[in-house]
């Protein structure tokens, strides 16, 4: 029949089409997703060798697209000639289909036919928008521009929506026009605008390469922008909107259209969301969240609801009922995201006042992403970390001074069970290193200095051998990436590196110790490193045959070290330097000038925390009695920048006042006072390629500067 025999050339069309785009190479007289340049320049170029192929194509399957496209055999093989269309035969394609767009929206294969038509438009922005020479086709059709064709097909889907909402093969249609409409990156959502079975099946016969986000222009967000109010619209005066939230296949629309929204009309959004919850009278949060369909609306909203809507939420459904909700299999996970989309600190406090006391039943249930959750909260909003880590500390019954608190949190063993696995010799890598329990540690070294002495205090009192066996483990090693990282004292970071010397090189050739390895040097002051280079250096050749230990000696640039130490050291500094001016403007230095007074007052805590830790470690050896009236030497910091001396023509002019005043001075007169020193000459901070910076970047530097005094004084 004509059918079979169309589906035949369509197919072999199809694959010599692949590999003449396989053989052009990178972009070989293509642009990327197909559009040719002939196209993309407004026919100032020949038409090329694909248009004229695709064209063919077109002229055979004349009549006969929406068959083709419903049929299960060839609508991948229409995928793949959209894919690889110039953006001319594409819009010709699109202005054929016009007349069925409502049949191919709610048929199931054609429905992913359309659907990457508007993906190819998502990449097409700069095209999309112009009409194409005549040149462009052969015969006498003229399609409009793509956008045209869009927005034609948008007001069709905004018209229809809530009927096309509800249909499982339309519903992902619908969703990627409202991502495009709002200049959302489909690879954002591309878990929600096809199925696993379709995005496997599409990897595997229409296209490999991943769709690049192409940002739209202006004119094409101001032309969208009433389409998508029209659909929050239609939307809102739906009368039933709680069994649209609860269907599984407008659902996941609705959480598309409110993303849309957030980005593009916030004012809409609002009253999309406050559609959706219902008046004070009439809630209808507890209903949707009763349901992992509904709860995932709510969780939406409270991402993009504000903080009104947020605040809403967490009285009417989670006040007083969060250890409940927070132990149950399905619903913990809503009160995770409750959690992470907290925006005030005045509500955070609220739930993590409820959740933080009762943090061994969270646990007992195993539901230790609200745990995790939790933690990195406290650490955003500086709120409740005193409170979360009793909490914690009573969890694992880490109790008395010589507790193991930060190896309970990383086992997620209880102090009993812990010792239990060990005296039976079960303490393996694997039952030390948990990684919901690494991750609850991460969180927790991200707060405060002075709320976490206990977990620093086991941490540093492991041997180096434990903290070698933590750095080289998968799960262990990002633990103690994240203690090198956290904003902790440079002594306290310093007497970890000390434990770990002499197996610094074992740390280099391991897959994970190497990324520990890295962050340690990025955090340590210049004596350090060279401690730490030199004994990388006693195993050269056995770094240079291991790809992490060739990468690590890159990175630590050991080779200008063997050459010439000093002008390595310089080097060094020279990023010490950069790093503290930096520090300094943005105000995270502990000597930064602009760090607020509640701020300078936290970190004077967490050096006493520090200075107390540091003593428990550092006790003087027997026989070597410190002197009581000898003070102690204050701690030399190797990154504060050197202060120069003063220029020849400083000195110079410090001499020509000297002699003024000595001819001033009688015989019997008393001898003056010798003037103080000049002032020292200004530090010029050094630029990348490591010459002094111009005057206009010192500037704008000091504009940097002053902004961050500024909202230092607002903070």
């Amino acid at each position: 029949t004509k059918m079979s025999k169309l589906q035949t050339y369509l197919q072999r069309a199809v694959q010599a089409l692949r590999e003449a785009s396989e053989t052009a190479g990178d972009n070989g007289g293509m642009l990327p997703g197909g559009a040719s340049g002939a196209a993309e320049k407004g026919g100032s170029e020949e038409v090329d060798v694909n248009s004229a192929f695709v064209n063919n194509v077109l002229d055979e399957i004349k009549g006969h697209e929406v068959r083709l496209c419903s049929d299960r055999h060839c609508s991948s093989a229409m995928e793949t000639i959209v894919k690889l269309a110039p953006a001319p035969q594409l819009a010709l394609l699109m202005h054929r289909l016009r007349e069925s767009w409502d049949e191919l929206l709610r048929e199931r294969c054609a429905s992913h036919v359309l659907q990457t038509c508007v993906e190819r438009l998502a990449t097409a922005f700069g095209s999309q928008e112009r009409a194409f020479p005549a040149e462009a086709f052969e015969g006498d059709e003229r399609p409009p521009p793509l956008s045209e064709q869009f927005f034609e097909l948008s007001e069709h889907v905004a018209s229809e929506l809530p009927r096309l909402m509800c249909d499982t093969y339309a519903s992902h249609v619908v969703r990627t026009i409202i991502c495009v409409l709002g200049g959302i990156p489909l690879a954002r959502l591309q878990d929600t605008l096809r199925s696993r079975s379709s995005q496997s099946f599409h990897t595997a016969f229409v296209s490999k390469d991943k769709a690049t986000h192409v940002a739209p222009t202006a004119s094409f967000l101001e032309r969208a922008q009433p389409i998508l109010k029209r659909m929050a619209d239609n939307f809102a005066e739906q009368e039933n909107i709680p069994f649209l939230c609860i269907h599984t296949s407008a659902s996941p629309v609705i959480q598309t259209l409110l993303l849309a929204l957030h980005a593009r009309d916030r004012a809409s959004c609002v009253i999309v969301a406050t559609s959706i919850l219902g008046t004070e009278e009439s809630s209808q949060i507890s209903t949707l969240l009763a349901g992992p369909v509904g709860g995932r609306v709510v969780e939406c909203i409270m991402q993009v609801g504000g903080v009104s809507l947020y605040h809403r939420i967490l009285v009417e459904a989670f006040r007083g009922k969060l250890v409940p909700l927070a132990v149950d299999r399905a619903l913990n996970y809503s009160v995770q995201r409750l959690i992470e989309y907290c925006p005030t600190s005045e509500d955070f406090s609220l739930l993590a006042g409820e959740l933080a006391p009762n943090l061994e039943d969270v646990l007992a249930e195993s539901c230790f992403g609200v745990v995790t959750q939790l933690a990195n909260a406290c650490a955003k909003h500086g709120v409740q970390q005193k409170a979360f880590v009793k909490g914690l500390l009573t969890a694992f019954h880490a109790t008395g001074p010589d507790a193991m608190c930060a190896r309970l949190v990383l086992s997620l063993c209880t102090a009993d069970r812990y010792q239990e696995l060990k005296t039976q010799n079960e303490l393996t890598p694997d039952a030390k290193f948990n990684m919901h329990g690494s991750l609850i540690l991460q969180g927790l070294l991200k707060f405060n200095q002075g709320e976490i002495k206990e977990f620093l205090r086991d941490l540093l009192a492991m041997t180096g051998e434990e903290l070698r066996e933590m750095a080289v483990h998968r799960i262990g090693s990002h633990a103690l990436e994240a203690l090198f990282g956290a904003d902790i004292s440079l002594k306290t970071k310093t007497r970890f590196t000390t434990q770990l010397k002499g197996h610094f090189a074992g740390l280099a050739l391991d897959r994970y110790g190497s990324h520990v390895l890295d962050r340690c040097w990025a955090a340590m002051e210049i004596k350090t490193k060279e401690v730490i280079a030199k004994e990388l250096i006693e195993s050269e050749a056995t770094l240079k045959e291991s790809v992490s230990g060739r990468l690590v000696w890159r990175n630590c640039r050991l080779d200008h070290f063997k050459r010439q130490q000093a002008d390595w050291a310089s080097l060094q500094q020279g990023v010490e330097r950069k790093k503290r001016m930096f520090s300094d403007l943005l105000g995270t230095d502990e000597t930064s000038k602009l760090v607020p007074a509640a701020a300078k007052q936290q970190q004077h805590k967490a050096q006493a925390v520090s200075d107390e830790i540091d003593e428990l470690f550092s006790a003087a050896p027997e026989g070597k009695k410190k002197h009581k009236d000898r003070k102690p030497a204050a701690d030399v910091d190797t990154t504060t920048l050197s202060t120069p001396k003063p220029t020849p023509a400083e000195s110079d002019g410090a001499g020509e006042g000297e002699r003024k005043k000595k001819k001033k001075k009688g015989k019997g007169e008393k001898a003056v006072e010798a003037p103080p020193p000049p002032p020292p000459a200004p530090v010029v901070p050094l630029g990348p390629n490591g010459k002094p910076l111009k005057k206009k970047q010192l500037k704008k530097l000091a504009a940097a500067a002053e902004a961050g005094a500024a909202a230092g004084a607002a903070a």
